[in-house]
């Protein structure tokens, strides 16, 4: 069987069993099935800091988890939102910036903090998504379904007309023709999911082409941190894909920009307004 086969049948089980959670499970058993995703992905990024299941991996998912379930048991947790988006604004920024001017070992420190800091604040906003109200579901299918077109249409625009690398430092694979393929599905995606939520079809294209972005900043900055630890995949769960933090990096990056543009086009309830 080949890679490309494998990893299609495996993002087909991986999208039916996240979609049934999604819209036919009770809410909290998909906000549930989201805090075990990012603690499998807080896992494999203790791995980029060199360290093995026991003790290190497992102390460190343990500290996630405190936090995840303190800020559950806020008596307003929709107070955190704000906070967790002004966090990971500020860590995408400074992803950005270590990607174009990456050229030496990322201390162990920066990378232990960094999987925090990255990571917690997504958990917090996709919370946030789901449990807003009747919407909340689609609003996370959506998200899903933009950055999963991106991908798409990057992997396959890539392979056919690739021939400027991105950030060979960084993706040697990754090239500029397939990042203005993968923009221009994003963008298309974000159209037809407009019928959705009724939205002008111009916000659904600057929302497909922001998110895009987004998990293309979220894409390379997880292959920083492997290339920085030596690593070709984050975990092996996945067949085919390796990882869970291998296939939610790009939304990971892309949750705090979407929970925004979605509060300025006046798409999220009180619950969750910025």
């Amino acid at each position: 069987m080949s890679t490309l086969t494998l990893r299609i049948i495996t993002a087909v089980i991986l999208a039916v069993g996240f979609l049934a959670v999604l819209f036919f499970a009770p809410v909290i058993y998909a906000a549930a099935f989201l805090s075990f995703a990012l603690l499998i992905a807080i896992t494999e990024w203790a791995g980029f800091a060199g360290w093995k299941p026991w003790p290190g991996r497992t102390i460190y998912a343990l500290v996630a988890a405190a936090v995840m379930l303190a800020s559950w048991q806020q008596p307003e947790p929709q107070s955190l939102l704000l906070p967790a988006l002004a966090v990971a604004a500020i860590m995408w920024a400074l992803a950005l910036v270590a990607l174009l001017s990456w050229t030496r070992r990322i201390a162990k420190p920066v990378v232990v903090i960094s999987g925090l800091l990255f990571l917690l604040p997504a958990w917090l906003t996709a919370e946030r998504l789901i449990l807003a109200g009747s919407d909340g579901p689609v609003l996370l299918f959506l998200l899903f379904w933009i950055v999963a077109a991106a991908d798409i249409g990057a992997y396959f625009t890539g392979k056919a007309l690739g021939k400027h690398k991105l950030l060979p430092r960084v993706s040697p694979g990754k090239t500029i023709e397939g990042l203005i393929g993968g923009l221009i599905s994003a963008a298309i995606a974000a159209c037809l999911g407009h019928y959705l939520l009724d939205w002008a079809l111009p916000q659904a294209a600057l929302l497909g082409v922001s998110v895009g972005m987004a998990s293309v900043v979220g894409d390379l900055t997880v292959s920083l941190f492997k290339r920085n630890a030596g690593l070709k995949d984050s975990g092996k769960i996945l067949p085919g894909h390796g990882g869970v933090l291998d296939r939610i990096d790009g939304v990971v990056a892309a949750l705090p920009l979407y929970t925004v543009l979605l509060s300025w086009f006046g798409k999220l309830p009180p619950l969750i307004m910025v």
